[in-house]
C-alpha cells in the first residue's frame, strides 16, 4: 500500500501548483479546532496519507476511514484513492493543549510542510479577545480582518518549509459583559415574544368557541361592571339567563364569582 506523510513532513512526487489552507478556530474554552486542506498535484497514484504531529488531538473529523498508529510520534493514517493530477485532501483535528493560559493567553504550534508551495492559514480569535504585546504574532502576521464578532489573522507564505505560529491575545471583559448582557436580552425578548404569542393565540380559541351572549358578559365585565345584577341590567338579561351563562363561563375557568351582599362580583380570570 503506498501512502503520502503530511506534516511533519510532506513527501512526495511533486509538480508545480502544490498549496496548503490551514483554517484555526480558537475558542474561549481554550480548544483549538484546526482544519487542513492540501491541493497536491501527484505524479503518481497513492492509497492513503498520513498525518504526523508530537502533540496528541482530542478529535478527529474526517470523511473517510482512518487508523490510528502507535510510535515515537502520534500518527494517523487517513485512507484515500489519489490519483496522478489534482488531489484535495481535507480532514480537521481538535487539540486542547495549543494554548498557555496564564492571565493573558498564547497560541502556538508549528507546520512543517516540504512540497507545498504556497501556505494560507487564517486564525480566528475567540469572540472579545483581541490581539496584545509587540510582537502580537510570529512571524508578523500578512493581514487583519474581522467578521464582525471574531478577530481574523492572516499569513501567506511561499516556498517556505517551516512555519512556526505564536499569537498573544487575551480577553475584552468589558466587552464580554456587553455581549452577555446582549444575549440575556434576546433570550428575555424571544421568551416574552412566545409568551405573548402563546397567551394571544390562547384567548384566540377560547373567544372563538364562546356564544354571542358570553362574549357580551365579558365584554361588559372588561368595561369595569362588577356586580352581577348590573350587568344583567345593562344587558337586558334575565336572573335565570345571568346566572346560567355566568355558570358555563365559570366551568370554562374563565370568570369569578364573588358573593357580594344580595349579588355576585364578577371578575375575569384569564382574559386581560
Amino acid at each position: 500500500m503506498k501512502w503520502i506523510l503530511l506534516l511533519i513532513v510532506l513527501v512526495i512526487p511533486i509538480v508545480s501548483g502544490n498549496t496548503a489552507n490551514i483554517d484555526i478556530e480558537l475558542t474561549r474554552t481554550d480548544v483549538s479546532i484546526i482544519n487542513y486542506e492540501f491541493e497536491l498535484y501527484l505524479t503518481e497514484e497513492y492509497n492513503s496519507f498520513e498525518y504526523v504531529s508530537i502533540t496528541r488531538p482530542i478529535g478527529v473529523i474526517y470523511d473517510g476511514d482512518y487508523v490510528v498508529l502507535e510510535g515515537d510520534y502520534y500518527t494517523i493514517r487517513f485512507y484515500k484513492e489519489l490519483t496522478e493530477g489534482l488531489n484535495v485532501l481535507e480532514y480537521t483535528l481538535i487539540y486542547d493543549d495549543l494554548i498557555e493560559a496564564n492571565g493573558n493567553k498564547v497560541f502556538r504550534t508549528n507546520f512543517i510542510l516540504e512540497g507545498v508551495e504556497e501556505t494560507f492559514v487564517n486564525l480566528k480569535l475567540p469572540t472579545a479577545n483581541y490581539l496584545y504585546g509587540t510582537p502580537n504574532t510570529m512571524p508578523a502576521h500578512s493581514s487583519l480582518s474581522t467578521d464582525g464578532e471574531n478577530i481574523i489573522i492572516h499569513w501567506e507564505t511561499t516556498s517556505q518549509n517551516e512555519l512556526p505560529i505564536a499569537v498573544f491575545y487575551k480577553e475584552d471583559k468589558e466587552s464580554l459583559l456587553w455581549i452577555i448582557i446582549f444575549l440575556v436580552m434576546v433570550v428575555l425578548i424571544s421568551l416574552f415574544a412566545v409568551y405573548y404569542y402563546t397567551n394571544h393565540k390562547m384567548r384566540r380559541i377560547i373567544t372563538d368557541t364562546l356564544s354571542k351572549d358570553e362574549l357580551l358578559l365579558i365584554e361588559e365585565v372588561r368595561k369595569g361592571v362588577e356586580k352581577q345584577k348590573d350587568v344583567a341590567r345593562n344587558l337586558g338579561f334575565s336572573k335565570s339567563k345571568m346566572s346560567k351563562i355566568v355558570r358555563k363561563l365559570e366551568e370554562k375557568d374563565l370568570l369569578v364569582r364573588e358573593p357580594y351582599f344580595k349579588t355576585n362580583k364578577l371578575k375575569i380570570k384569564k382574559i386581560n
